[in-house]
């Protein structure tokens, strides 16, 4: 027995209850009434009486900007990152350069993350205009999932048209592989943006406003009626508006193979935090009024809103920041260090029980990606992956701790009370106390 985890308190997406557990080559051998295991036989014995023992957090939605952009982030300080915060797999998306759009350039930057990641991670292939009909060929090389973008993003990565997005929905339904869109209309986008430059608008808000509610939900819309068409498994990344959880709910309702993600910023930021924080809470779509976090919490509660992801997307200082102006900054800040910790005080606030936040930060994501079991659960047979909690721990988020190499985001003097105490990757500590170790890069691909 390498691992021993004893007195710990097991959390799943369905109930609580007392256990110790054992670990060998990895996974989980014995899950045991408390006492129940020889811990002398065991290497490493961790005694998380008065902790939580949850599934390893899993982080659907993050860009380590590797390769081609790593003086915002990389591998190494982004898995880092993640191994800090309480994240045990990440999802990596595919706006690149190279663009993560064909087998080789999948194979090069497997070969360019190997050995270098702190935590376990999938990769996500990009669909553009020259790799429709070859999406299978990625599958074979070891990517997890697709993502299309509907709209213009602060990288300026290729967009699809609804023809080109219709062809590969079709491509993608033979396998039956997820295909997660970033549903905005760019054309509305555009016309806002021009409408309020026109107006004089210099006010941070106005980011928001340029990004209106409709732009969103349209998208999602025409989006949804393509899924429905070729019967493909959809996910709509980070959702912001209450009108987006109606539609989604509706389209659930009606057998349609549709999934949705929102964001922690998105819950517990609202647009009265615009004056205050400025381009560290610029994220698109953007974080909207109360009235639409209030419906993203109820999307949560009853089961519209599948995970909470964070889509870690770091910039420089000077890109976040540019000229002091809300029409030259780029939207996207760091999130995988704070998810746990923020999502945890929420947990603490009320707004969701800790069986649910399991449900959507791991459970689910393990599911809908299909690496479930072997992620997503802790039972005997799974990867030995562990976010354990103390849940009256408390501090202060401060910016200068983060090992992202940005140090942008909107929770830099939060309070938090709960949070990651312990981040094990299939057995091995990763990160005890909020000290990440260095020697342990054992992070593999999914």
């Amino acid at each position: 027995m390498e691992l021993a985890i004893i007195n710990g308190t097991v959390v799943s997406h369905l109930g609580r209850y007392k256990a110790d557990i054992a670990v060998a080559d990895g996974v989980i051998t014995a899950l045991v009434k408390p006492g129940g295991l020889r811990t002398g036989e065991a290497r490493t014995v961790i005694d998380a009486g008065g902790l939580f023992v949850l599934p390893g957090c899993i982080e659907a939605h993050s860009h380590f900007r590797e390769p081609g952009h790593e003086y915002k982030e990389d591998f190494y300080t982004g898995s880092m990152a993640a191994a800090a915060g309480g994240i045990t797999t990440v999802f990596e998306m595919a706006n690149t350069k190279p663009l993560a759009d064909g087998p080789k350039e999948i194979l090069d930057k497997i070969a360019l993350i190997s050995g270098r990641s702190f935590v376990d991670y999938c990769l996500h292939g990009l669909v553009t205009k020259r790799n429709i009909g070859r999406l299978t060929e990625m599958l074979a090389v070891g990517v997890r999932g697709f993502k299309a973008m509907m709209s213009l993003s602060a990288m300026g990565t290729p967009t699809v048209d609804d023809g080109e997005l219709l062809c590969a929905l079709r491509e993608l339904q033979k396998t039956d592989t997820v295909l997660t869109v970033h549903a905005e209309n760019t054309s509305i986008v555009n016309v806002e943006k021009q409408r309020l430059q026109d107006a004089g608008r210099t006010d941070w808000k106005a980011h928001m406003e340029s990004r209106p509610v409709i732009s969103e939900i349209e998208a999602i819309t025409r989006a949804i009626l393509l899924c429905e068409e070729t019967g493909c498994r959809l996910h709509i990344a980070h959702i912001a508006a209450g009108r987006s959880v109606d539609i989604i709910r509706r389209a659930k309702h009606h057998g349609i193979r549709v999934t949705c993600e929102t964001g922690p910023h998105n819950l517990t930021l609202t647009d009265a935090d615009y004056e205050r924080l400025g381009p560290s809470m610029f994220m698109n779509p953007p974080v909207r009024p109360i009235e639409d976090q209030n419906a993203l919490w109820q999307g949560i509660r009853d089961g519209t809103v599948d995970m909470i992801s964070t889509d870690h997307s770091p910039h420089s200082e000077e890109e976040k920041f540019a000229a002091n102006s809300v029409w030259k900054t780029k939207s996207g800040l760091a999130g995988v260090e704070t998810s746990v910790p923020v999502m945890l005080t929420t947990v603490n606030a009320g707004k969701l029980t800790l069986e649910q936040y399991v449900k959507v930060s791991s459970f689910n994501q393990a599911h809908h990606f299909r690496i479930y079991p072997r992620k997503g659960a802790i039972q005997v047979g799974s990867d030995a992956d562990f976010t354990i909690v103390d849940m009256g721990k408390t501090g202060i988020i401060r910016k200068e701790d983060l090992k992202s190499k940005t140090k942008v985001m909107p929770y830099d003097g939060f309070h938090y009370t709960g949070a990651p105490v312990y981040t094990i990757i299939r057995g091995n500590i990763a990160m005890k106390d909020g000290v990440v170790d260095l020697s342990k890069r054992v992070g593999q691909l999914i």
